[in-house]
């Protein structure tokens, strides 16, 4: 009988339970880099965008109270996404393969972890262990994203995507509602006066003036200004990137594919329908439980289901 190796431990761990990789050296930047931004958003939507323009009162909860629901959301679902276990194979199901299943010798195997390797399972060479439905290894969680951590990952991206469309959407209400004062104390300042080693170089500055290159400045509220324009870019930067990547988790449960199957053109052994697909992703049938990062009550049965799918390799058999 085979030993089944369990690999060295490399995950961090809180409490006994949460789940995070750190031989991933670029999330010590993307995951503080992530927390920074939001952090940055929700300070600029309540001091600089509502606050100022709708000023303390019922319009202004109408917008915060929304906006905040959602931050909430989003850093719920960015823990859940963050520690939780990813799905790895359950060792004991694949041990009771090994000791019952005669056939088992000629099943699919981890060369990595030496044990049987279910059918949508793959190793990951960052955390270590073989995943269940691995999407794939994301910086910006420090952690595979796999069948128990797929459903808090998407509400991530879905929750992300709202909070910052309604942070351009102020955006947008701040440039209209200030246009006037815009108009009234913007100038155009010549390159010289603030960069006065232009003098020097005469060619370049009749470039700039051939050309009407200045410097935008603001008599007022420059500061607010900056802190606007630095988030206004960020958020649909990040807007963008999250929506593609829902659409891109959504296009994987339509077709009951992960992007790791989808490359290698591994094709599946049960046909699902989207609805189908979905509830498994999500861990139980559908309930208010789908719109928060909260396990779903089946999502151990599905582990175990994942697990006992196995499959022969056609190189061992012809070996014996």
């Amino acid at each position: 009988k085979r030993k089944v190796f369990n690999s060295p431990q490399t995950m961090g761990f809180c409490c006994g339970k949460c789940w995070c990789s750190y031989r991933d050296p670029v999330a010590y930047l993307s995951v503080p880099f992530a927390l920074a931004q939001i952090t940055y958003v929700i300070y600029c939507m309540t001091f600089h965008l509502v606050i100022p323009i709708l000023g303390v009162g019922y319009k202004s909860a109408l917008i915060l109270i929304p906006f905040y629901s959602c931050v909430i959301l989003i850093l719920w679902s960015y823990y859940q996404a963050v520690f939780t276990e990813p799905g790895i194979v359950d060792m004991d199901v694949v041990q009771r393969i090994e000791e019952r299943d005669p056939n088992a010798k000629y099943y699919h195997r981890c060369t990595r972890c030496n044990c049987i390797k279910p059918f949508r399972a793959h190793h990951c060479r960052r955390c270590q262990k073989c995943i269940l439905k691995m999407d794939h290894h994301c910086p910006w969680i420090s952690n595979c994203v796999g069948a128990r951590n797929q459903k808090p990952f998407m509400l991530f991206l879905l929750y992300v995507s709202i909070g910052e469309t309604i942070a351009i959407i102020m955006t947008i209400m701040y440039c209209r509602f200030y246009s006037s004062k815009f108009k009234r104390y913007f100038h155009w300042l010549p390159l010289e006066y603030i960069f006065t080693g232009l003098y020097k170089k005469p060619k370049l500055l009749k470039f700039f003036h051939r050309w009407h290159i200045a410097f935008p400045f603001f008599e007022n509220e420059l500061n607010t200004q900056i802190f606007v324009c630095i988030q206004v870019i960020f958020s649909v930067i990040f807007c963008v990137f999250c929506i593609i990547l829902l659409y891109d988790q959504f296009k994987n449960v339509w077709y009951d594919r992960t992007f790791i199957e989808e490359s290698r053109d591994q094709q599946s052994t049960t046909t699902s329908s989207f609805y189908e697909s979905l509830v498994e992703t999500m861990g139980e049938p559908f309930c208010l439980n789908w719109f928060l990062p909260l396990p779903g009550r089946d999502i151990d049965k599905i582990i175990k289901r994942l697990c006992t799918e196995v499959y022969e390799d056609e190189r061992r058999v012809k070996e014996d």
